[in-house]
């Protein structure tokens, strides 16, 4: 029986952190601004160590640009594809 997460994917380490209780509240706020649990949340900042993109903001520029394609799409096809394209290719940059 296969797993879906690929094997490069699975978490199989576990460690304990200490922080102080400032540092604590710190990373619960960003967790939940980011609908996240503290643990994914410092996962994602180790793998998107100098990205400053986070996953709240990535949602936003989805939103603003598959607007952006919407209009584009009423206006003319071929600007709507462009568009996508580069919001493909800007998309994939901050993932």
């Amino acid at each position: 029986m296969g797993s879906s997460r690929q094997e490069k994917d699975k978490k199989v380490f576990n460690t304990s952190i200490r922080f102080t209780e400032e540092q604590m509240n710190k990373v619960k706020t960003k967790a939940d601004e980011n609908n996240m649990k503290v643990s994914a949340y410092i996962g994602y900042l180790v793998d998107k160590d100098n990205v400053s993109v986070t996953p709240e903001i990535m949602a936003i520029l989805q939103n603003i640009t598959n607007t952006a394609v919407n209009i584009a799409k009423e206006h003319s096809y071929d600007d709507a594809e462009k568009m996508q394209r580069k919001v493909d290719k800007l998309w994939q940059s901050l993932k």
